[in-house]
């Protein structure tokens, strides 16, 4: 299906020991990206979760985070990544750059949400600004 918006979400909870990462995405716009992969093909999670991290990547006090997935699923036209990471220590820091889909679609937004204990905080990027740093 078609449509006019170019959009992800993303849901990022942080604890003192643990990193959650929630990502969704229109299926139709992420497939684009697996264009070179048979949806039918054994591989096409696994390219999933490849071309997934090449456009998404978060770090903790200025270490690079090596996610877990969890769970890759399509519910309502949408891709939902789950991925986690145990923290080595309190993090203090969080950077976090979303490329998602901006190779494909100049007015991609894709919209971060950080929440750290009580404190919750949103985020617009897009395909010029990509990064953020947030100080927990």
């Amino acid at each position: 299906m078609a449509h006019e918006v170019h959009i992800s979400y993303s849901r990022i909870h942080i604890s003192d020991s643990a990193i959650i990462v929630l990502s969704k995405m229109y299926e139709h716009d992420f497939d684009y990206i697996l264009y070179d992969v048979p949806k039918t093909n054994v591989s096409y999670t696994d390219s999933l979760k490849v071309r997934f991290f090449n456009q998404f990547s978060v770090s903790i006090n200025g270490v690079n985070v090596d996610f877990s997935v969890d769970s890759i699923t399509v519910y309502d036209e949408m891709y939902w990544v789950y991925v986690y990471a145990e923290l080595p220590k309190k993090p203090t820091v969080i950077s976090i750059s979303n490329q998602i889909m901006c190779n494909l679609f100049e007015d991609q937004k894709n919209l971060c949400v950080v929440s750290y204990g009580k404190k919750e905080e949103g985020y617009i990027l897009d395909c010029e600004n990509k990064k953020i740093h947030v100080t927990l």
